[in-house]
């Protein structure tokens, strides 16, 4: 067992200093700044090469210097660090959604993004009735980018002034604004309204319109 954790720990000594490009010299001399005790290459080969265990209070002093955990260093834990704990996150990548023809595949559903669930509860968002998705085009550049993320919030599908929503569009979701007018009328509008027009639709034809849910939240890349 002790052959095992040297091994362990000896192999992410030397991942976490190949990460970092750090030498053996500056690794010490750091470690030898924190410990307060001087801690000489030898030493700390010894450790990477898995011929020596590091006491648990090293373990310790390691972690601070890599900014990992001593969980992670040991062996007991895959995840590096302190705080990040994989069970309060959550996506919202549904694979398919119920529709007024039937059950629709999401063929844009984006599996890029984890939520925490703080962050769902903040926004009073029930994390049930989230999706996920890609945007596949320009049309909506630059509020949103192709292949930005949007988060679509399944709860909310009433329009009431102007607000983005997803539509059902063919097999696709398109990403519109939407704003009612005093006349009844709804003006559907892209944000590049160059190369895709504003349409204006009438209540009859408005209501054929599905509307899958109101966009709470775009993330970008850069």
């Amino acid at each position: 067992m002790t052959e095992d954790l040297k091994t362990i720990v000896a192999s992410r000594l030397k991942q976490c200093r190949a990460d970092r490009e750090w030498s053996l010299a500056y690794v010490t001399e750091r470690l030898t700044e924190m410990a307060g005790t001087e801690i000489s290459v030898s030493r700390y080969s010894n450790w990477e090469n898995a011929h020596r265990l590091p006491k648990v209070a090293m373990i310790v002093k390691l972690g601070e210097l890599y900014g990992v955990s001593a969980s992670y260093l040991q062996g007991f834990s895959a995840n590096d660090s302190e705080t990040l704990n994989i069970a309060d996150y959550v996506t919202a990548n549904a694979l398919t959604i119920s529709t007024k023809n039937g059950v629709l595949p999401v063929l844009q559903a984006s599996k890029d993004t984890a939520f925490h669930a703080d962050y769902f509860k903040r926004r009073d968002l029930d994390r049930n009735r989230l999706l996920a998705i890609h945007q596949i085009d320009d049309s909506m550049d630059p509020l949103i980018s192709k292949l930005d993320t949007v988060l679509v919030d399944t709860r909310h599908n009433r329009v009431q002034g102007r607000d983005l929503f997803a539509l059902i569009v063919g097999d696709h979701l398109w990403i519109r604004w939407i704003s009612k007018q005093l006349n009844d009328t709804y003006i559907i509008s892209a944000e590049n309204r160059q190369d895709h027009p504003d349409q204006v639709l009438d209540p009859a034809e408005f209501a054929k319109l599905e509307i899958v849910g109101r966009v709470c939240h775009i993330g970008h890349d850069r």
